[in-house]
């Protein structure tokens, strides 16, 4: 089975590493263009907040994407969100959901938009790889006071009032090379775009010397906050909640870009961990996929399959023997009312 890992090989380093300055380059000279108005950036008629990443994955995007919406939502804000709808079949402009019902099925969708659509309530969402197209469409359609951008950080085609930039708080110093040698889609001294720097999932580590001093680093202008992620269980055959997991032999299944945090929080519970699966990022559960896991498994006396509410949208229609447990996470926030007097300022 399929594993994802950044870990390579020195070989493979070295002859992967002249790739990392071509992309190095083009990533420049595009950013160089915007910068100097050769590249266009368009503006939608309504604010809109992006939320996005420097890195590739596993900065929780999808969960602080629900968070913000919520409590916008909650302060009397009409709220649109506006993805890229990653992985999914269909091309062009589609509705996800109209806020009151999915519309769209997973393949035409992307697995985090049907979960953020599963999610919330009174928020249209729609998919569009242009951006702007997909911005006009939401508010010709539903008329959004705002627009959440969804993984936005790198689309600089599309005008935005805040930029929110999410770093993960396990990123290692090999992390931040640029791809394919690392995990950077952009080198790190372009954090500088961003408006609010959200350091995630920093309650699941200690600390990180590397990070910690790049972030003391960053320009003064920019908020720096963090945020934690808290995970409650779903027993998804009985509806049950908060199961305690304290010696029960699990394994974990999931197409994640993060895996190591999630293991982090599995093991906080005290379950037996026997066994990990983790497929690349966003990978699609088939029906023969799932019986050569359960297969797989069969003689090592599992109690449940543990995975995250991302992979259980893939999951959930498929038929399964062994009983699945799935992880919610919920986001907090240091500087909260910080935070959110920025957020108001915005609409």
């Amino acid at each position: 089975m399929q594993k994802n890992t950044f870990k390579i090989p020195k070989p493979f380093k070295v002859l992967l590493t002249p790739i990392a300055y071509i992309y190095q380059f083009i990533i420049f000279s595009r950013n160089k263009l915007f910068d100097i108005n050769l590249f266009k950036t368009r503006s939608l008629s309504k604010p809109v907040i992006s939320i996005g990443n420097l890195t590739v994955g596993g900065t929780a995007k999808t969960p602080f994407t629900i968070f913000i919406s919520k409590h916008l939502k909650n302060k009397g804000v009409k709220v649109g969100i506006l993805s890229r709808g990653y992985g999914r079949k269909s091309i062009g402009t589609v509705v996800v959901s109209d806020g009151r019902k999915i519309l769209n099925s997973l393949n035409n969708s992307g697995d985090e938009p049907i979960l953020i659509a599963k999610k919330t309530t009174d928020i249209p969402i729609v998919v569009d790889n242009n951006r702007y197209r997909g911005g006009n469409y939401l508010i010709s359609e539903y008329n959004p006071d705002i627009i959440i951008l969804d993984d936005g950080f790198q689309h600089r085609s599309l005008k935005r009032d805040l930029n929110i930039l999410l770093v993960n708080s396990f990123d290692k110093r090999e992390n931040h090379k640029l791809i394919p040698i690392g995990k950077l889609r952009e080198p790190w001294k372009n954090y500088k775009r961003a408006d609010i720097l959200i350091k995630t999932k920093s309650n699941l580590i200690e600390d990180n010397d590397f990070l910690t001093k790049k972030i003391n680093k960053t320009n003064k202008n920019i908020f720096i906050s963090e945020s934690h992620i808290k995970i409650s269980n779903i027993f998804t055959k009985k509806k049950f909640t908060k199961i305690n997991l304290s010696n029960k032999n699990i394994i974990t299944v999931t197409a994640i870009g993060d895996h190591k945090s999630f293991i982090t929080a599995i093991k906080k519970t005290d379950c037996n961990l026997i066994k990990t699966l983790n497929f690349r990022d966003h990978h699609n559960f088939s029906q023969n996929l799932w019986n050569k896991i359960e297969y797989s498994i069969q003689k090592l006396n599992i109690e449940f399959i543990l995975t995250t509410e991302k992979d259980w949208v893939k999951i959930e229609p498929l038929k399964r023997k062994t009983s699945i447990i799935v992880f919610e996470l919920n986001v907090t926030i240091s500087r909260e009312k910080d935070f959110f007097k920025i957020l108001q300022n915005v609409t």
